[in-house]
Formats: C-alpha cells, sequence, structure tokens
C-alpha cells in the first residue's frame, strides 16, 4: 500500500501498545539491527521508496521500526497496522510495512534491495543470552548451577526476542535450580509447536482490539496455572470497564463474547465446561503468562508481588500479591477479617469488593459512600441484614450474598423494600422474601433488568405478587425459589420470561405448574422437597432443551424412563 506524503508536519505516533519495551530499558540487539535498516531508509533515492520488513511473530518488527524512528528523528505517521510513512524532504518519503509473509513483502517493496529480513537478521547468541540473562534472573547474574541449562532453553529459542522474553519471565518468578530450567526447557524441546505456539500467540496477541488485549492482559493478576471461574472473571472484566457496551445485549452477553473469542483464537485455555458446553473455568498457558506478565510490568497494567518486603510506590493501577507460604491457610487467611474495614468507605473509586468467605457479619450505614461499586459479594459471610446504604449506590449491577446459618447451612440474607431503587441490578441472590417491615416481592418487580434472582422463605400468601413480579423481569435467565414450609404455589405467572435456561423450586408443589412447560430453553431444573404425588417426568418429557434433571424428594413413586437426559440426579 502507497500513500501520499501527508500534508500536516504533525503526524500521529505509533501507539504505545504496540511497542513491546519501556523507554528506560536497553533494547538488546536492536542498536546493530537499526542502523543496517537506517541505511536503507537514508539512501540517496530522492523519489519515493517503500520498505518492508520481513519477519515471524515475535521477531521485534514493531520494536525495530520504532528504534529507527528514534535514530533518524523524522515526520512520522501510522496509516494502519503494519504500514508506516516517514516524510524525508530532502530525499522523498520512506513507507515501511510491516509482514509476516514474504510474498506481501516482494509485492509491496519498492525493489529486493529494499527488504529487511529478520528472519535472516535474528539475535546473535551474545545478544539473545544478554536478553535472556536480564529477564530470567532478577539478580542480574546467572547461577552457576543453571548455566547449561540456560544455554539450551536461549538455543531452544532460535533468536526470538520475544519468545525469549515469556520464557524469562517465567524462570524470573521461579525458584533458580536446576530442576526448575530443566522442566522449562524439556516443555520447549519435547512439546510439539512450542515455539510455534508462540508465534501463533503473539500474532494473535497483536491482532486484539483494545477491549480484548485488557482483558487478556487481566490474567497476569492470577497465579501460574491458577484457573479462574467464567462469573467471576467476568464481573472482574465489567467492573473494570472493559466490555464495550453493545445495542441489544447486556454487559455480561458481551464478556461471554470476548471469552468464547479468547479461547477461539487459543489465547486462553479451558479448564473445565459446564453441561451447557458453555466455559466454566479458564486459565492461560505458562508461555502466554510470561509474556503477559511482561507486558503488563511495563505498561503499568498490572503489578505482581512475589516476594515479601517489596517496596512499592503510589503509581501502582492494580496490584497483585503472589507471595507463598506454608505458615498459613487459606481458612487462617480469611479469618482474620472479623469486622468490615472501615477504611474501604474511604476508596471512592472501588468497583468491586468481596468480602467472601469472611467472618463479617454486618456492613456499615457509610457503605452508601462507594458510589462507584458494580460488584459487591458476600457470599458465606455471616451478614445476615443488609443496610439501608446499599439502596444509595446506584452503579450496583451485582449483589451476591448469602449467610452462613446454623450448622453452616446456608440462607437467605435481609434486604429492605427499597430495593427497588437498583433498577439495575443483573443479578440478585440469595435475598429473604421478607423482613422486618414485611414482604419485599412487590418490589422486586422493578429490577426489570434482572438475570439472576435467588429468593428463600417465599410465603405462600405472597405468591401472586411474586408471579407478577417476575412476569416483568423479561431477561431473567436463572431463578431460584423456595418457600417459608409451605406450599410454592407459582400458578400465577401468566407471561412466563421465556429466557429461563435455570430453575430451581424447593418447597411443596401441588402440580408442576404450566408456564414452566413452555420454557423452550430450560437446559436445567432443580425440584427439591415437591412431594408431588407422581413422577414430574411424565410432564417434563416435551420440554426440547432439557438435559438436567435435579429431583431431590421431588415425588412418591416409581422411577420413570430418562435416557434423554444428560445428567438426572433423583
Amino acid at each position: 500500500m502507497i500513500h501520499s506524503k501527508p500534508s500536516s508536519s504533525t503526524a500521529a505516533e505509533i501507539p504505545p501498545e504496540a511497542y513491546p519495551y519501556s523507554s528506560d530499558e536497553p533494547l538488546v540487539g536492536i542498536e546493530r539491527r537499526g542502523k543496517e535498516l537506517r541505511q536503507l531508509i537514508l539512501n540517496n533515492e530522492s523519489r519515493d521508496v517503500v520498505i518492508s520488513v520481513l519477519g515471524g511473530a515475535g521477531s521485534d518488527k514493531t520494536t525495530l521500526i520504532y528504534e529507527v524512528y528514534q535514530m533518524v528523528k523524522l515526520t512520522k505517521e501510522q496509516i494502519e497496522d503494519g504500514v508506516y510513512t516517514l516524510i524525508y524532504s530532502r530525499k522523498g518519503s520512506r513507507i515501511i510495512v510491516s509482514t509476516r509473509k514474504r510474498n506481501i513483502s516482494s509485492c509491496c517493496a519498492t525493489s529486493h534491495d529494499f527488504i529487511y529480513d529478520l528472519n535472516l537478521n535474528p539475535l546473535t547468541w551474545e545478544e539473545a543470552s544478554e536478553l535472556f540473562l536480564k529477564k530470567a534472573f532478577p539478580i542480574g547474574k546467572c547461577l552457576i548451577s543453571c548455566e547449561e541449562w540456560s544455554e539450551k532453553i536461549v538455543k531452544r529459542c532460535e533468536g526470538l526476542p520475544q519468545a525469549i522474553v515469556a520464557i524469562g519471565n517465567i524462570l524470573s518468578s521461579k525458584p533458580q535450580t536446576i530442576m526448575e530450567f530443566k522442566k522449562v526447557h524439556d516443555n520447549l524441546e519435547f512439546e510439539p509447536g512450542s515455539l510455534e505456539y508462540i508465534g501463533k500467540f503473539l500474532q494473535s496477541y497483536y491482532h486484539l482490539s483494545p477491549n480484548l488485549k485488557s482483558c487478556f492482559m487481566y490474567f497476569s493478576n492470577f497465579p501460574e496455572d491458577y484457573s479462574v471461574t467464567r462469573g467471576r472473571l467476568i464481573r472482574l472484566w465489567i467492573a473494570e470497564g472493559f466490555i464495550e457496551e453493545k445495542r441489544g445485549q447486556t454487559l455480561e452477553q458481551v464478556a461471554d463474547e470476548y471469552l468464547d473469542e479468547l479461547v477461539q483464537m487459543s489465547l486462553v485455555q479451558v479448564s473445565r465446561w459446564d453441561c451447557e458446553g458453555r466455559v466454566r473455568s479458564c486459565r492461560v498457558s505458562n508461555l502466554a503468562r510470561g509474556f503477559i506478565l511482561s507486558k503488563s510490568e511495563k505498561e503499568n497494567f498490572v503489578t505482581v508481588i512475589t516476594r515479601p518486603h517489596t517496596n512499592l510506590s503510589q503509581n501502582h493501577r492494580r496490584l497483585s500479591l503472589h507471595i507463598c507460604t506454608t505458615n498459613i491457610t487459606r481458612e487462617g487467611l480469611l479469618s482474620f477479617l472479623l469486622a468490615f474495614p472501615q477504611e474501604v468507605v474511604t476508596l471512592n473509586l472501588l468497583r468491586y469488593l468481596s468480602l467472601r468467605n469472611t467472618k463479617i457479619d454486618s456492613l456499615p450505614k457509610s457503605i452508601k459512600k462507594l458510589q462507584n461499586l458494580i460488584v459487591l459479594d458476600l457470599r458465606q459471610t455471616f451478614v445476615s441484614e443488609l443496610p439501608m446504604g446499599i439502596l444509595e449506590i446506584p452503579k450496583l449491577l451485582y449483589l451476591l450474598v448469602d449467610c452462613r446459618g446454623r450448622n453452616n447451612a446456608t440462607v437467605g440474607v435481609e434486604v429492605s423494600q427499597g430495593i427497588r431503587c437498583l433498577k439495575w441490578l443483573q443479578k440478585l441472590s440469595l435475598i429473604k422474601a421478607n423482613n422486618k417491615n414485611g414482604s419485599i416481592v412487590e418490589d422486586l418487580g422493578n429490577l426489570i433488568e434482572l438475570r439472576k434472582l435467588g429468593i428463600t422463605e417465599l410465603k405462600n400468601k405472597d405468591s401472586r405478587d411474586f408471579c407478577a413480579s417476575i412476569e416483568n423481569m423479561e431477561n431473567l435467565s436463572s431463578l431460584y425459589v423456595e418457600s417459608a414450609n409451605e406450599f410454592l404455589d407459582l400458578n400465577y405467572v401468566k407471561k412466563s420470561p421465556q429466557m429461563i435456561e435455570n430453575l430451581s423450586l424447593g418447597g411443596r408443589l401441588h402440580n408442576i405448574p404450566e408456564w414452566i412447560l413452555s420454557l423452550k430453553g430450560l437446559f436445567k431444573l432443580e425440584l427439591k422437597w415437591s412431594q408431588l404425588g407422581k413422577s414430574p417426568l411424565e410432564v417434563l418429557w416435551d420440554l426440547p432443551s432439557l438435559k438436567v434433571l435435579h429431583l431431590h424428594d421431588a415425588y412418591s413413586g416409581e422411577n420413570a424412563a430418562y435416557c434423554k437426559f444428560i445428567l438426572l440426579i433423583v
């Protein structure tokens, strides 16, 4: 692609995200290759010239071009990905095209003499060793015991700068032992396509949109080999503001698409699938993690602390502590938090607050000061009642609560009638249908954006109001309802939420409500303590999408045929 000279001398800079090194970091091997490329640019040609920089993913094409810009100090403009224009008033313009494909470089270049092939100019052995030393050894010096395996690893990286950086970062966070270095080398040597994976991985990464890059980089928050659940990951992405709004879709639906795209591009690995074929938990490979750790550090995206007593600055955007010790258990780590830390309410920009599995038993009224809070997770705590201040947090999308009762049983949490004020809530669970002042089920009808609702202790007298409320929730996809030791009467629903995929009913039933039989997308159904007179399988058989059925004290009678179900628990 050849473009005419820009008329303005104030051209755009290469975007920082395309440049893989920080400005104060020594660039190994760049100076030598930069001089060679510079000679092509500052030739005696008076005409416009197109120069092709050819190299595979991870060969530092962008870094090289950036550095040459700094050397020649010309006006520069990035026209689009991989195409740059240099204005050289005395000698004409210079257009640089960076590509991985040889046929493209041949077509674009003015002549064969204007192709700079990084495949023929990889890092020298000395340069590759120097780069590996900087990345793999925090002390800046290779341990004698690791020298042999270090040399083998550098040789296996075949002069690819970003492969060396990625693997060096992996080793920098591991014990400096022969065993660890041998393990990394063997993964590179014997796993088919390990270096090819790095190349494809880098190619995929550099073609991500800014939002997808942020979502992918966020995995650097998590420890090595850690699988994060889909729900938690998506809520974190949303709270961070990484998810772009799309008309007709919720943020969670868009985030699901982002995750699926990262999986399809092999940047994210699925650890577990759920019964519906969706990602249940996922992780990134150690090679990918090494790369994004390096990028996160340079861009101040996430600062990972792996050693105690590390000096911290005031400029960290995100801080993740990965300090291992055998002196404390998970239960011990959580149990120290017995009360809500009052300092938290001073964090005006806080968007995500999880106190899950701690021993706190109350929240202060001042919680309302957290005006930017999007996610509040209080599951498995001893908080039995939410303060009125919760109702004054306008941006709250996820209110995830439940209380540990007697014998560690999970029970609902009391909320105020004013719950109607949180009109943007997406998920609300697990709450009681009544509080000290009466029922809240009528107020739930205002929460028309709800996608998940979990409610306990529903009384028979409130059944009509509850049915009217869920009729308003057109986006509802998950519903959990438990009665207060009374018959659960849900026959008042006239217009059922057709998006429901997961439904759980706990309590005695006279019959299976007819509206349930109209749920064409219902995938999972749970019936507990229903005590129906006959098997519900006969009426549930025709539900086209039902694959998972849990029956616990649901009926008295013989088992019916159930061959259509993926999972049937009786």
